[in-house]
């Protein structure tokens, strides 16, 4: 009887070994909560956590991502109305921020976005567009990096492409009027 005991309690301990070692693949980081409050990162590698007290609470992709946001109808300077579609590239460098501080990343860049080329191409009218492209994406850049600096995102390239509106407002053009054509995802996922 003992001896079944002694197995038993040592099947226990083996068993809460195991549980208590956390593999973190490469690239990743888990957020780690502790009786569902924030404990902390586990790196990529072998981590350590107590079972039953510690649970991971989020599985964070640290590599490169890319956001290409749905074609948007914008109002240039001169009330001429445009589309737009924006390429966003962008890591996350701190996954405690990245999980509390922003519910959706791809939405929260996405209507930031907006926002900020709404902005932008109201003060510019639709010919000079075209030629205002670099500052406008430069200026893009800035702005959004500084917002996702706060959501623990680093932001690595942004460009946006610019197509003259058809008739029909409710419906975007076709992917050979947008300026950013040679880009092969791009071409397949817009048209």
């Amino acid at each position: 009887m003992d001896e079944i005991i002694i197995i038993f309690i040592l099947l226990l301990i083996i068993l809460v070994g195991f549980k208590s070692i956390l593999h973190v693949p490469l690239s990743y980081a888990y957020v780690i909560e502790r009786l569902g409050k924030y404990h902390k990162t586990a790196p990529a590698g072998i981590n350590i956590i107590i079972p039953l007290l510690d649970h991971v609470h989020k599985k964070i992709d640290l590599s490169e991502q890319t956001l290409k946001t749905a074609p948007q109808l914008v109002i240039a300077g001169d009330n001429k109305t445009l589309w737009y579609v924006a390429d966003i590239r962008f890591h996350i460098v701190d996954p405690q921020k990245s999980t509390y501080e922003i519910v959706s990343i791809p939405t929260s860049l996405s209507y930031l976005t907006t926002t900020i080329v709404r902005d932008v191409m109201s003060k510019i009218s639709s010919d000079n567009i075209s030629n205002s492209l670099n500052d406008i994406n430069s200026q893009l850049s800035s702005i959004i990096s500084e917002a996702a600096q706060k959501w623990g995102i680093a932001i690595d390239y942004t460009e946006l492409s610019i197509a003259k509106s058809t008739d029909n407002l409710e419906e975007p053009p076709q992917i050979e009027n947008f300026n950013d054509f040679e880009n092969s995802n791009f071409i397949q996922e817009f048209k």
